[in-house]
């Protein structure tokens, strides 16, 4: 992300998502899968891929719904 190298954050955030959805359903797990739903989100917005960042931040919100960042996230796309 501080590279701002938005391809590979998409590639290492959809792997970093698939290994954890292969753990337990707990809630810091999700929590954890909100936050990286997130930030998947923001590199696809910032490639301009805006209808697949929104539904990744709406994940993210399901996820978590105390998780304001994924909001925040979900507000910027829709904009």
């Amino acid at each position: 992300m501080l590279s701002k190298s938005w391809p590979d954050a998409d590639r290492l955030y959809a792997r970093a998502i698939e290994l954890l959805e292969q753990e337990q359903d707990d809630d810091a797990a999700k929590a954890d899968l909100a936050i990286l739903y997130n930030n998947r989100s923001l590199a696809l917005f910032n490639m301009s891929k805006l209808s697949e960042s929104r539904e990744l931040a709406a994940t993210a919100t399901t996820l978590d719904g105390t998780y304001v960042k994924g909001y925040w996230r979900l507000g910027q796309a829709c904009a």
